[in-house]
């Protein structure tokens, strides 16, 4: 009798192992040749060619379990969009400030109300916009670029560098959070927010990946973030049945994505005792989870769920740091 259960349980742990075997060497496979499509996707608008290289970009967006002062951290909702961020990073922040408003605030306004700090807000589409709140001031201008305005806006024609603007306003030797929403700007100005890490206790962007070529672009971007920052959140813009809707055709991610726009939210490694590739990469699950603060803000938070092998693959590899591709 001993022997025949020993036998089933060999079996299956052979069956299992077979499995999963199956299973990684499956997602490795298909990882190569999709890094083999690079430049004919880069030049192919696709929906296969859109999935693959949304494939390539899924390790680079795995959620973090963070501890800060030796305290996994706290998560938080400021507004009605889908941004959830990390509230260490919004409260060492001395200021915030927001790019790409367009005619909305509220995230920028209710920063200024719970911490009592001057928010910044830009978008160089509006002449003139009222915040409806003393701390939080709007300037018409855009960082980086105005090529990239909504709605047929009129650019005020005011750019400006991250740098300049921080020493304008006199934020040189302070720290910032960043809220960014600018199109496909954001290729732009990235670099400069990786470049000056330092002032930056954390940001959150709308990262728009709307065709194959704009993921392939974000690819090496979220490496070089990743250099600094670590992900607290991923989440597709908020359910608006007005907006277009991709449907993601892989077996390694589940949800959709919005306008063909992802909000990212990161904290400075700087601020971080430690972080590890969070288990549960499945948002709805994650966030009640850590009892994300003020998540009625709004009625829904659309799911994202990244597959347990590209998890596990990311965790082994941070585990024996080895850096992403």
């Amino acid at each position: 009798m001993k022997k025949k259960l020993l036998g089933i349980v060999i079996g299956i742990l052979a069956l299992s192992f077979l499995y999963f075997t199956i299973v990684f060497a499956s997602y490795f496979h298909r990882q190569n040749e999709n890094q083999k499509m690079l430049e004919y996707c880069a030049q192919n608008n696709t929906k296969e060619c859109y999935t693959r290289m949304f494939e390539l970009l899924l390790p680079k967006m795995l959620i973090n379990n963070v501890w800060v002062d030796n305290i996994e951290i706290d998560l938080v909702k400021l507004d009605h969009t889908s941004r959830i961020d990390a509230a260490n990073a919004l409260n060492k922040a001395d200021n915030l400030i927001g790019y790409g408003v367009y005619k909305d605030t509220d995230f920028e306004v209710e920063y200024s109300r719970l911490f009592n700090n001057y928010s910044y807000a830009f978008d160089c589409g509006l002449q003139t916009f009222n915040t409806g709140d003393k701390l939080c001031k709007f300037y018409s201008e855009c960082i980086a670029s105005d090529a990239f305005l909504i709605l047929n806006q009129q650019s005020s024609g005011k750019i400006h560098t991250l740098e300049q603007k921080l020493k304008e306003l006199d934020l040189w030797d302070k720290k910032v959070f960043i809220k960014m929403d600018v199109a496909e700007a954001d290729v732009i100005a990235l670099p400069e927010i990786i470049k000056n890490a330092d002032k930056i206790t954390g940001f959150n962007i709308g990262l728009h990946i709307r065709t194959p070529k704009s993921i392939i672009e974000k690819i090496t971007l979220l490496n070089q973030i990743n250099e600094k920052f670590v992900l607290v959140s991923r989440n597709s813009i908020f359910v608006d049945d007005n907006l277009d809707s991709e449907i993601i055709y892989s077996k390694y991610y589940n949800g959709i994505i919005k306008d063909g726009v992802m909000y990212l939210s990161y904290i400075n490694k700087d601020l971080v005792n430690k972080y590890k590739v969070s288990m549960i990469q499945n948002t709805d699950k994650y966030y009640k989870k850590q009892n994300v603060a003020r998540l009625f803000y709004t009625t829904q938070v659309p799911l994202s769920d990244i597959s347990f092998v590209v998890t596990i693959t990311e965790k082994l590899k941070q585990l024996l740091g080895i850096k992403g591709e």
